[in-house]
């Protein structure tokens, strides 16, 4: 049988992000033996619990051979962590994907430098402007331009990389075919032939809300660096920004300035240790030593594929108008909380509200790792002390808390018992 199959059948098993993908290969020489150990032999490791165990029982060997024709009768490619395309940075974080689908042609990842360029759907019209020119710069210095195929700042960035006539990459929140954000369909169609899109997700998996934080976790993941453009104090893209501190990526800030619904998060970052830049060389001065200027660039008769965004582009769209509304909507919502002096009560209503995630479903380490927090913020050294846990099990139980959405991170590495 085709060992992509296996691979498949593992991830539908063990569902998306799961750190227990690099025990399984540390410990099995191949999938396809791990496949055949059996319920008794999972056991025996001493990897799962016995909820994880039964969902990989559950897993059809036959429905993930279904999975594969199907990629296969839509053209898309399957990297597995078995193929020498896939990308060894992406193996070395700690949950990476066990299978890569693809639509187009995926980039040579290890021989390139790679920098992922994210931020805010409603940027301002700099901000847009930044994104675009960075990447387009990048991309004219070879520079594989990563991002979330998002509207706004995403677009912008894989808009300026292929202007630029370099590769881009769009890691996606859900299925390659599923129908999220029409509007960027044309988009997407551009990216698939001057590069890749890429899902973890089967081809048809539908846009959850939760997909989001866990694709953000491969977005760094492929890149040596990411670059923040504009975010706000709750932004999505700060979840990136906190993955590639995670997996020791070198962090980038682009700040507007101090107005604006997209500076909090940019300036928290900088102030956190993140290098601010204004354009690409800021960025390019970090690789100095690792990368080539490319050498097959001409740009005597440019194809105007895509544009710098403009005014007039900005006005047509609406953002300015969507970006007034995120800021009177916050800042109703503060004047009234101001008002009423219900900022406490409700806060505390929140708190109050039961975890959306099944406790019993995290693994021992999991757990024990969330029952140490339950007490109060720690540092991770705090953590490893009570735990009595291994460093390398706290981090790995944290990142996958993370993403639950049941822990969250404070500055100074210091981790907490996410509010509900």
């Amino acid at each position: 049988m085709d060992n992509r199959v296996y691979w498949i059948w593992l991830q539908q098993g063990l569902k998306y992000a799961s750190s227990k993908i690099r025990a399984i290969r540390l410990i099995y020489e191949d999938v396809e033996k791990f496949y055949y150990e059996g319920s008794y032999g999972w056991k025996m490791c001493g990897c799962f619990n016995a909820k994880e165990i039964k969902a990989i029982e559950e897993s059809s060997l036959e429905d993930a051979a279904s999975i594969l024709d199907k990629c296969l009768d839509l053209g898309y490619e399957v990297i597995t962590m078995d193929d020498k395309r896939y990308p060894e940075r992406l193996k070395n974080i700690p949950n990476p994907p066990c299978v890569l689908y693809v639509k187009g042609e995926m980039p040579d990842i290890d021989s390139k430098i790679c920098i992922s360029v994210v931020g805010t759907r409603y940027a301002t019209l700099q901000g847009l402007q930044a994104s675009f020119d960075i990447s387009f710069e990048l991309a004219r210095e070879g520079v594989v331009i990563v991002s979330g195929g998002a509207l706004g700042v995403d677009a912008q960035a894989h808009k300026g990389a292929i202007q630029g006539r370099g590769k881009t990459v769009a890691v996606l929140g859900c299925g390659i075919d599923c129908k999220y954000l029409a509007q960027n369909s044309s988009l997407r169609d551009a990216i698939a032939q001057n590069g890749a899109l890429i899902s973890e997700f089967i081809p048809d998996f539908p846009a959850y809300k939760q997909n989001f934080p866990m694709r953000n976790r491969i977005i760094s993941g492929l890149s040596q660096g990411t670059v923040v453009v504009e975010a706000g104090e709750k932004s999505g893209s700060l979840i990136t920004a906190d993955f590639a501190k995670e997996q020791s990526r070198d962090l980038f800030a682009v700040s507007p300035g101090t107005h604006g619904c997209g500076y909090e998060g940019v300036n928290k970052l900088i102030f956190e240790g993140a290098k601010p830049v204004v354009c690409a060389e800021d960025v390019l001065s970090e690789y100095r030593s690792s990368y080539f200027r490319r050498k097959d660039f001409e740009d005597k008769n440019p194809i105007k594929i895509f544009h710098r965004p403009t005014q007039e582009d900005y006005k047509a769209q609406g953002a300015d108008t969507e970006i007034k509304k995120v800021e009177r909507v916050a800042k109703n919502k503060q004047t009234k909380g101001e008002k009423s002096g219900k900022i406490e009560p409700e806060r505390k209503k929140e708190v109050l509200k039961k975890p959306k995630f099944d406790i019993m479903r995290l693994s021992f380490e999991e757990q024990t790792v969330y029952n140490v927090l339950k007490d109060g913020k720690k540092s991770v050294d705090s953590i490893v002390m009570q735990s009595r846990l291994p460093i390398n099990k706290v981090l790995s139980s944290l990142t996958c808390l993370e993403l639950y959405g049941m822990v969250e991170r404070y500055a100074g590495k210091i981790y907490g018992v996410k509010s509900f």
